[in-house]
C-alpha cells in the first residue's frame, strides 16, 4: 500500500522533471550574441600561447591597451567546447549550465520542508524563468547564475539545517574568478549571512544555547570570508583583480548608450520586472519577521541595481524566485487553508488560469526566439561564421 511520503516523492519528481524539461527546451536557442567571436578568439590565444592575454589585440581603436580579463578561464572552456562540437555543442553546454542552476534552485525550495512541488511552484518558476531568459546567452554571464545560486544553497544549508559545507565555497571561487566579474557577489552574499548571524547572536543573548549556535555560525562564516578573500588572489592578475568591480561600474556609466546598460522603463519588453520588484517588496515583511536579513540586503542590492541597468534584471528575478516561493509556502499558504480559497472548485479554476498564463507566456516568448542549436544565421554575415 503506497504511503503518503511515497506519493509526495512521486509528485516531487514528476513536477521537477517537467520543470527542468521546459527550461531545457526553452534555453536551447541558437547563438545570437556577437560577443562569442571575441570570447572564442581570446580563448584560442590563451590556450595556444599558454598565457592569459593582458592587453587588447583585437580592437581597432584601443589596440595594445592593457586591461584585466576576468573571463579568461571561461573563454578557454568555450574554445575547447567549440573544437569538440562546434556551435551546436556551445549552445548545448550553455543549456546544461542553466538546467543545473535551476536544479539547485529547486533544491533550495525544498530545504526545511517535505518535498512538495506543486503546480503553483512550477508556474512561478517558469514565469520568472522567462523574465531571466534574455540573459541566458553563450557568454560568461551564465556562470554567474550557477555559482551564485550554489553559494546561496550552501549558505542556506549552513543556516537552516546546520550542515557545514562552507569549504566548498573557496573551491567554487577558484573557478568563478576566471569566468565572470560577479565573483564579488558571492563574497557579498557571504558577508550578508555573516552580519545576519552576528545580529541573531546579539538578539538571542538571553538564550545562551541558541546564541551559541549563532556564534559558531558567525565564526565559521568569518573564517570562510577571510579564506575567500585570500583565495581570490589565485588568478593571473593577483591583487589587481580587486580593481574589476570599480572598472566595471565605471564602464557601465560610460557606455550608457548600450541597451543592456540603460535603465529600464515601462515601455520596455520586460513585463515581469516591476511585478518582480513588487513581489520582492511584498515578502520583505515576512523575511524581516523571520530575521532573514541576508536575503533582504541582497534583494535590495540587486533590486536597486536592476532599476539602474537592464542587465541586472535577469539575476535579480532569478535569485528572487526561490526566496519568494519559500516565503509564500511558509507564510501565506497556511493562512489560506481556512479561507474560501481552500475550496476544490476554486483551486481548479486558479490552476487553470495559472496553466493558461504559462502557455501564453511560452507562446509569446517562443515567437521572439529561435529554438535549436548552432547560429542564428540571419544575425550574422557569412564571413563572420568562418572562425
Amino acid at each position: 500500500m503506497p504511503t503518503e511520503k511515497n506519493n509526495t516523492n512521486d509528485t516531487y519528481y514528476y513536477w521537477l522533471l517537467i520543470c527542468l524539461a521546459v527550461i531545457f527546451i526553452g534555453s536551447l536557442n541558437k547563438i545570437y550574441s556577437l560577443d562569442i567571436w571575441w570570447h572564442l578568439s581570446e580563448g584560442k590565444y590563451n590556450l595556444i600561447s599558454g598565457t592569459v592575454l593582458d592587453k587588447d589585440i583585437f580592437s581597432y581603436t584601443v589596440t595594445g591597451q592593457e586591461r584585466i580579463n576576468p573571463y579568461w578561464l571561461c573563454q578557454i572552456f568555450y574554445y575547447l567546447v567549440y573544437l569538440l562540437g562546434g556551435y551546436g555543442l556551445l549552445s548545448l553546454s550553455k543549456t546544461i549550465i542553466i538546467v543545473l542552476s535551476y536544479f539547485i534552485l529547486t533544491k533550495i525550495i525544498t530545504i526545511g520542508k517535505s518535498r512538495r512541488f506543486g503546480l503553483w511552484i512550477f508556474v512561478t518558476i517558469v514565469l520568472f524563468y522567462i523574465q531571466s531568459r534574455y540573459r541566458f546567452l553563450v557568454r560568461p554571464v551564465i556562470f554567474m547564475f550557477f555559482f551564485l545560486i550554489s553559494y546561496y544553497y550552501v549558505l542556506l544549508l549552513n543556516r537552516e539545517e546546520g550542515k557545514n559545507y562552507l569549504y566548498f565555497l573557496p573551491l567554487l571561487q577558484i573557478v568563478w574568478v576566471g569566468t565572470h566579474t560577479s565573483v564579488f557577489y558571492g563574497q557579498m552574499l557571504v558577508g550578508f549571512f555573516l552580519l545576519e548571524a552576528l545580529i541573531r547572536y546579539q538578539v538571542e543573548r538571553d538564550n545562551p544555547e541558541q546564541a551559541q549556535v549563532y556564534w559558531r555560525s558567525f565564526k565559521a562564516l568569518t573564517i570562510c570570508l577571510i579564506v575567500l578573500i585570500l583565495v581570490l588572489l589565485i588568478n593571473p592578475y593577483h591583487y589587481l583583480i580587486y580593481k574589476t568591480p570599480f572598472t566595471t561600474y565605471k564602464a557601465f556609466n560610460v557606455f550608457n548608450n548600450i541597451i543592456e546598460l540603460e535603465a529600464p522603463t515601462f515601455a520596455d519588453s520586460f513585463p515581469y520586472h516591476y511585478l518582480g520588484v513588487l513581489l520582492g517588496l511584498a515578502c520583505f515583511y515576512s523575511l524581516f519577521k523571520k530575521r532573514r536579513y541576508s536575503e533582504i540586503a541582497f534583494l535590495l542590492f540587486l533590486g536597486v541595481n536592476s532599476f539602474r541597468y537592464k542587465r541586472i534584471i535577469g539575476i535579480y528575478v532569478f535569485m528572487l524566485t526561490p526566496i519568494l516561493i519559500r516565503e509564500i509556502r511558509e507564510s501565506f499558504l497556511p493562512r489560506l487553508e481556512h479561507s474560501f480559497l481552500n475550496n476544490r472548485k476554486i483551486k481548479m479554476a486558479i490552476s487553470f488560469l495559472l496553466l493558461l498564463s504559462v502557455v501564453s507566456a511560452v507562446i509569446w516568448e517562443h515567437d521572439r526566439s529561435q529554438i535549436g542549436l548552432g547560429l542564428k544565421g540571419e544575425r550574422f554575415p557569412l564571413a563572420a561564421t568562418q572562425f
